[in-house]
């Protein structure tokens, strides 16, 4: 009886050392050639469940992903253009446990497309990262060429990070160019992939990221005159002229604007004699600078029979 007893904790603890281990192994996913487009299956991983890439694949390969019953399925996805071992790796963070995946990349590029091999794999060229604020049009293009003369076709994705974690296919944005919306601020990372439908077959591409910076609009916090206008005596009566008047905007991003126009200003007409202060809006924010008026020796004049 005890016999047993012990046979069944060891059959179980070594269930559990294996359950535990399970995502903790390697993996290797062979060997491909310098240059070679990949796409790996790697796994099915639970909903919920904490995981996170702690070590990144190298450039121009990225870990796509996509729901799946059961789950999310994980996929490399890219070209291999970093010669020698090649490794990426998940972390469990509610276990705490690691599973690194290996990919090998010979030196030997991938050998041209012939009647029984691949389409060439086209070449990508990309929009550089931009930077704007809420609202303004941030335009991202790609640029691809195909040394087989096969048809291309373009699929834009956003990612998490500058290394292409957590990529989603956008719907719809099939175009060379695409515009992201900029109605938040934040920062996105955004790549293009081109596929070449060429004679013997189609091979893809995948372009460099581009980051997508979105600022709030900068406001006003203060607002000073810059400089006075021409005219600042006036006769009674007279019209202000503000030919010549200048104002500073401090804005909340550090800038300041020179603003010439685009202002209110009170009063038009100068009635009062004396010093009249003279008030200048703009956009809410208001200074003021003094003229004098004089008293108009016309009208003061006495007519004597």
């Amino acid at each position: 009886m005890k016999k047993i007893f012990f046979s069944l904790v060891l059959v179980l603890l070594l269930c559990l050392c294996l359950s535990s281990a399970a995502f903790a192994d390697n993996v290797d996913l062979g060997s491909v050639n310098l240059g070679q487009s990949v796409y790996f299956y790697l796994d099915v991983l639970p909903q919920g469940s904490a995981f996170e890439l702690s070590a990144y694949p190298p450039a121009d390969l990225y870990v796509t992903q996509t729901a799946q019953p059961g789950g999310t399925g994980f996929y490399l996805e890219g070209i291999a253009n970093t010669p020698g071992l090649n490794s990426f790796s998940f972390y469990n963070r509610d276990t705490g446990e690691t599973r690194t995946y290996y990919l090998t990349v010979s030196s030997a590029s991938a050998p041209p497309a012939s009647g029984s091999g691949n389409a060439q794999t086209p070449y990508v060229a990309v929009s550089s990262d931009v930077v704007c604020y809420v609202g303004e049009r941030a335009l991202l293009s790609a640029a691809a060429q195909s040394a087989d003369g096969g048809n291309l076709s373009y699929q834009w994705y956003f990612c998490s990070d500058r290394n292409g974690y957590g990529s989603q296919l956008i719907p719809g944005a099939t175009g060379a160019e695409y515009t992201p919306t900029t109605a938040n601020p934040g920062t996105g990372y955004y790549f293009c992939t081109v596929t070449n439908h060429g004679p013997y077959g189609q091979s893809s591409s995948n372009s460099s990221i581009i980051s997508v910076t979105v600022m709030e609009t900068p406001t006003i916090v203060n607002l000073r005159l810059n400089t006075t206008p021409a005219k600042l005596s006036y006769r009674q009566g007279e019209t202000l002229d503000l030919n010549g008047i200048s104002l500073i905007a401090y804005m909340s991003n550090g800038d300041e604007l020179l603003i010439t126009n685009g202002f209110t200003y009170t009063p038009k007409i100068l009635d009062t004699v004396g010093q009249v202060n003279v008030t200048v809006n703009y956009e809410g924010w208001i200074c003021a600078f003094p003229v004098t008026v004089t008293e108009d020796s016309v009208s003061s004049l006495v007519v004597l029979n």
